[in-house]
């Protein structure tokens, strides 16, 4: 009887390249995929791969979870040939086994068989034997009558035959113990035999229970050895992950010091004092007080323009009017541009001036001998109220979820894992939500970039 293992189906074939792909190759190609991708972004700029890139990330993440799935499949097909051989050899034993016992078993019979047959033959011979000393005794019954009738006989002759007769008797009971000492003996061995046999078959059961509980016990054995490949698998991704937080930090530092380095030597950045800022400020509040009372102006004056002629000659008839309107118009504008301008002198009259301070256009804060300060510091002080009420209101606080039981003691089962890909682009292209950047950024883009 031998196990056929089944076909794999045949949109899969073992043959096709998809089966031998590796989790190493998939990481390959993904980073000639990001050399490419680098290439193109120097050459064309990131808006060329925005929609590229997402989709082609997905494909790599699939080819490796099938990479995954294959390498899964693979080591388990290799396990099963294992102990199929393993099974095979063990079944070719045992039907070794069990046709040297059929053999034996049939070498036995056939002795028995042949013992059985040869003291039949010997029984046969006694019986015939017996019957012709039985012929013989009636026959010399007769002649011993027929003798006494006719003579007497003679004692030698008598004592001949009660000889013979105790000869054949002595011979008869001894035939007959040989061959109870014969079956006495057959019968021990066959029961000899049976009792090897039982002895057999229990320790060939003893053997099945002990090959399942070995079977367990490598299943087990499997199962921690994957769940310490994972674990083994997890550190090397955290370890990954930590080299590159530390590469990003390095970089991150050199620029800072680059760029510390440029703030020392750049003395020549225009700075200005807070004063100056107020009273720049201040000014254009007041020019756009003024725009606004322009526009008003000239909104009136576009609606005077549509009135009739009649309308006209009615307000030269009536000088009085006009003129009130007039005075009107601008009483009514001059409060305005009042309100604009104490709105702009409101803005900074807090801030006092005594204090030496500058505000530097490259770099956005204000430089004070004491505390540092923003202008969104000054906006603020306009709205007091609406900060107060900002803080006063009540925020909702959402507490974690407790975890299973089964959860707190696997933990690094119920762990969500990013894929390999995905945190290996992360290395090569730095995907945000705006769009997709080189990893090279040097500190003199940086610096181009706040200038």
């Amino acid at each position: 009887m031998s196990i056929t293992i089944a076909s794999p189906l045949p949109n899969s074939p073992p043959s096709s390249p998809s089966r031998q792909i590796t989790v190493v190759d998939v990481y390959d190609l993904a980073a000639s995929i990001g050399k490419d991708f680098e290439l193109l972004i120097d050459q064309y700029g990131k808006e060329s791969i925005h929609n590229l890139m997402p989709k082609v990330i997905s494909a790599l993440e699939t080819l490796e979870a099938f990479a995954n799935v294959n390498e899964k499949e693979n080591a388990q097909i290799i396990d099963l040939q294992k102990t199929i051989e393993c099974l095979e050899k063990e079944k070719q034993l045992r039907m070794q086994d069990k046709l040297r016992l059929e053999k034996d078993i049939v070498e036995v019979e056939e002795s028995f068989k042949k013992e059985i047959d040869e003291l039949w033959s010997m029984i046969r011979n006694l019986q015939g034997e017996n019957k012709n000393l039985k012929n013989r005794l009636t026959t010399a019954k007769n002649e011993e009558i027929t003798s006494n009738e006719t003579a007497p006989v003679n004692d030698g002759e008598y004592q001949m035959i009660v000889d013979l007769k105790n000869v054949s008797i002595r011979q008869k009971d001894q035939k007959i113990k040989e061959l109870q000492h014969d079956v006495e003996q057959s019968s021990s061995e066959v029961e000899n035999l049976q009792n090897s046999i039982e002895k057999l078959i229990r320790q060939n059961k003893e053997l099945l229970r002990k090959n399942g509980s070995l079977q367990k016990q490598g299943r087990i054995l499997i199962q921690e050895r994957n769940d310490l490949t994972k674990r083994v698998q997890q550190t090397e991704e955290d370890n990954f992950e930590l080299r590159r937080i530390l590469n990003d930090t390095s970089r991150a530092c050199k620029d800072l010091e680059a760029q510390k380095n440029q703030l020392r030597d750049g003395d020549d950045v225009p700075r200005f004092t807070l004063a100056e800022l107020r009273e720049v400020l201040q000014e254009k509040n007041i020019l756009k007080a003024r725009v606004m009372e322009l526009e008003e102006q000239l909104d009136f004056y576009r609606g005077k323009s549509t009135t009739s002629e009649s309308q006209k000659d009615d307000e030269l008839s009536r000088p009085s009017s006009s003129t009130s309107s007039t005075v009107d118009t601008s009483s009514n504008s001059t409060p305005a541009s009042a309100r604009s301008e104490e709105k702009s002198h409101c803005m900074f009259d807090s801030a006092s001036s005594s204090d030496e301070q500058e505000f530097d256009f490259g770099i956005p804060k204000f430089k004070t001998t004491g505390t540092q300060t923003s202008i969104s510091d000054y906006l603020r002080k306009d709205k007091p109220d609406a900060k107060y009420n900002k803080r006063n209101e009540e925020c909702v606080v959402y507490g974690p979820i407790n975890r299973e039981p089964e959860e707190k003691l696997y933990p690094w089962k119920y762990q969500r894992k990013e894929s390999g890909v995905r945190r290996f682009f992360r290395n090569l292209v730095t995907f945000n939500s705006s769009g997709f950047a080189s990893p090279r950024r040097d500190s003199t883009s940086n610096n181009a970039s706040t200038s």
